[in-house]
């Protein structure tokens, strides 16, 4: 992707697709929005695990955004 000039990747998938993301260390910035709003059956999917630790935490209308970082310049 890079050589083709794409230096930015957002990866919307189910939980399978994202740890393994997560797994391979081929992230940068994660978004984790929680929310009271749910799709489907509680517990149908699990969360995918991030081992860092969050940098930022803001309001998003009626979810909670989370920032985490796998690369040491961001913070």
């Amino acid at each position: 992707l890079y050589t083709l000039g794409i230096t930015s990747l957002i990866v919307e998938g189910g939980p399978t697709v994202l740890q393994s993301f997560i797994n391979s260390g081929l992230w940068d910035v994660a978004r984790v929005e929680t929310s009271a709003v749910t799709f489907g059956p509680k517990g149908t999917a699990p969360a995918p695990r991030l081992a860092a630790t969050p940098y930022k935490t803001f309001p998003l209308d009626h979810s909670l955004i989370t920032l985490y970082s796998n690369n040491p310049l961001i913070k």
